[in-house]
């Protein structure tokens, strides 16, 4: 697979090594989990994406339940976008 067809595991990657596994030194292993915790939190419920329209992760699962959500017809270019790569 073309390292294009993974660009949102890329970024999401880059992220968590910038700026959680880069700027924490680590002496244990349950100070990994809870420093990666905090940060997932973080990420998931406190930073709006462009790509959900501003809203967080958490938000845009929560919309995408709601009959009339706007949020899946947001989504659903991006997700035909990685369909049609995957065909080919």
């Amino acid at each position: 697979m073309r390292s294009t067809g993974n660009a949102f595991i890329e970024s999401f990657n880059g992220r968590l090594r910038e700026e959680c596994l880069n700027v924490n030194g680590f002496a244990k292993l349950n100070e990994v989990r809870m420093r990666l915790q905090s940060w997932r939190q973080d990420y998931d419920h406190h930073r709006p994406r462009g790509s959900f329209g501003r809203l967080t992760p958490s938000e845009f699962a929560a919309k995408g339940q709601e009959l009339d959500s706007e949020a899946p017809k947001l989504w659903l270019p991006v997700v035909r976008n990685t369909d049609q790569r995957q065909e080919q």
